[in-house]
């Protein structure tokens, strides 16, 4: 079980690493989401031990620097190991996670970690680090080839009593955890600190796949909403270009009009049949359109100067 947890962990990272959907910076966040959601699993006993190794792999893993939104901190402090008539050095974990609130997306996310509530409260299973036992545990994912030497040194962690409790008999974990009643065992932490994760594979693989879930499915209703805005955007500019067509059209038909309008008057001008006063009628309705339209077209000219001024900043050039 320690071998299967070793690997899904690596595995795990290996996964979102190379995952094409997902971005590395996305994927820092999501990775401190899921410890987010382990660390507030352990808030209620205070005791989430973890090794130097496992700090380093991460923070190697993923180059983490000063700058990173994932920063990881650890501290020492030490807890009595009562079976083992010595106290034992533990590190503990704390991560904060700094999300830009410009990103939507892992906000989202992150409200949906932080409203997952702990099935149960975290379960510690402690052993004494003797490379036999660890060589027994990783070769045959067994505890039973180390029963005989080891069977009063492995013990467990137990939250409801703050203590340290030796297990009595066992042949393997799964077996052992029924004996004992652990129902979510989620870490094995070795007397020297070392860490493995995690015992109960299955329930971690829930809650990463539940948030992995929700992070595609964010990602996708994110996709969707930008594929939205661009279609909104060229109904926009097809609406702008259509309205602009319109508008030359009704400029030309206008233009048109008042050509055959003015040409109208001018053939009624050079009738010899008109009579002087028509004619000076015609006169003065031809001169009047025509008036009329050039202050349309200089208003026109001056608003086009107008709009140029403000592109241009400021500068207008006459010629």
């Amino acid at each position: 079980m320690l071998a299967e947890a070793t690997i899904f962990f690596n595995q795990l990272l290996v996964i979102i690493l190379t995952d094409k959907q997902f971005q590395l910076t996305s994927t820092i966040y999501i990775l401190s989401i899921i410890f987010s959601i382990l660390c507030r699993r352990s808030y209620k006993t205070q005791f989430y031990p973890i090794s130097a190794a496992l700090d380093s792999h991460v923070a190697t893993h993923f180059k983490l620097t000063s700058s990173t939104p994932l920063k990881l901190t650890a501290n020492l402090y030490r807890t009595a190991g009562t079976n083992f008539g010595q106290k034992s050095s533990y590190r503990s974990f704390r991560m904060i996670s700094q999300f830009p609130s410009s990103s939507n997306l892992i906000q989202k996310l992150l409200d949906y970690a932080l409203f997952i509530e702990p099935t149960s409260t975290i379960q510690l299973v402690t052993v004494p680090l003797t490379q036999n036992l660890y060589g027994a545990l990783i070769s045959q994912n067994k505890v039973s080839a180390a029963k005989s030497a080891f069977s009063s040194q492995l013990c467990w962690f137990q939250p409801s009593k703050q203590q340290i409790v030796p297990f009595q008999t066992y042949e393997s974990y799964p077996s052992l955890a029924q004996n004992l009643k652990i129902e979510n065992a989620d870490f094995v932490i070795y007397a020297n600190g070392e860490l493995t994760v995690q015992c109960a594979i299955q329930h971690t693989e829930k809650v990463l796949a539940s948030v992995f879930e929700v992070a595609k499915k964010l990602i996708e209703l994110q996709t969707t909403l930008d594929q939205q805005k661009q279609i909104d955007k060229n109904t926009l500019i097809a609406k702008k270009y259509l309205s602009q067509q319109k508008s030359q059209q009704q400029q030309i038909a206008a233009g048109e009009n008042f050509a055959k309008k003015i040409a109208g008057l001018e053939r009624k001008l050079q009738s010899k049949s008109l009579r002087e006063s028509d004619r000076k009628a015609i006169q003065t309705k031809l001169e009047s359109i025509q008036k009329k339209e050039k202050a349309k077209a200089a208003k026109k000219m001056q608003n086009q100067m107008g709009m140029g001024q403000q592109q241009g900043g400021g500068k207008v050039v006459m010629k």
